[in-house]
C-alpha cells in the first residue's frame, strides 16, 4: 500500500468517523491540507472519496461543495455517498441544500435504486433545523416521495432510524472535533 493511502485513507475509511481513533483523526485534521482533500476526492475509489468528504466536512472546507454535490448526484461509487451527505450537512448552506434536493428529487423517484437516500434526507432535515426551514417536509409528508420510495423496503429504511443514525454521526463529530477544530 502506498504511503499516501496508508496515512490518509486506511485508518479512517473502514470504521467511519465514529469508529476511528479520535486522537488519530484529530492529528490528521491538524495536518490535512486542501490539496490532500482534492486528491482524495479525485480518486476513483470510494475509500478515498469518503475520507475526502469527511475531511472537507470536518474542516468546513466548502470550496469542495460543488465537487461533492456532483459526486453525490452521480452516485458512481457505493459507500462514498455517506461521506458526501455528511459533508453537505456540515456545510449547511444554500448550495448544500440544493445538492441534496437535486439528489432526492432524482433518486427517490427510482425505488429500485438503493443508494444514499438514507443519508441525504436526514442531511437535508439537519440543514432545515439549523436554518428554521422546511425543505425536507414535502419528502416526509404522508404519500410523499420518502413513503413511496420505502414502501417495499425493510425496517432499516424507516426514516426515524435513518435520521437517528445520521444525526448520531453529526453530534459525535460536533462533540469530538468541533471544540478542537484546527
Amino acid at each position: 500500500m502506498d504511503a499516501f493511502l496508508e496515512k490518509w485513507v486506511q485508518p479512517f475509511y473502514l470504521k467511519g468517523l465514529m469508529g476511528s481513533d479520535v486522537a488519530a483523526l484529530r492529528g490528521a485534521l491538524n495536518e490535512v491540507e486542501p490539496a490532500i482533500v482534492e486528491q482524495l476526492l479525485a480518486a476513483e475509489n470510494w475509500r478515498e472519496q469518503i475520507v475526502g468528504s469527511y475531511f472537507a466536512g470536518l474542516r468546513g472546507w466548502n470550496q469542495f461543495e460543488e465537487t461533492i454535490g456532483q459526486m453525490l448526484l452521480a452516485s458512481q461509487l457505493c459507500y462514498a455517498g455517506e461521506g458526501h451527505c455528511f459533508a453537505l450537512a456540515r456545510f449547511a448552506d444554500d448550495a448544500s441544500r440544493g445538492h441534496l434536493i437535486a439528489y432526492l428529487d432524482h433518486y427517490l423517484r427510482q425505488p429500485d435504486l438503493f443508494y444514499d437516500q438514507h443519508g441525504a434526507l436526514p442531511a437535508l432535515l439537519w440543514i432545515d433545523e439549523r436554518h428554521g426551514t422546511q425543505y425536507a417536509a414535502p419528502y416526509l409528508a404522508p404519500g410523499g416521495l420518502w413513503e413511496t420510495f420505502t414502501a417495499d423496503k425493510n425496517d432499516a429504511w424507516r426514516f426515524e432510524g435513518c435520521r437517528e443514525r445520521f444525526w448520531r454521526i453529526i453530534h459525535y463529530c460536533q462533540e469530538s472535533f468541533d471544540a478542537t477544530k484546527p
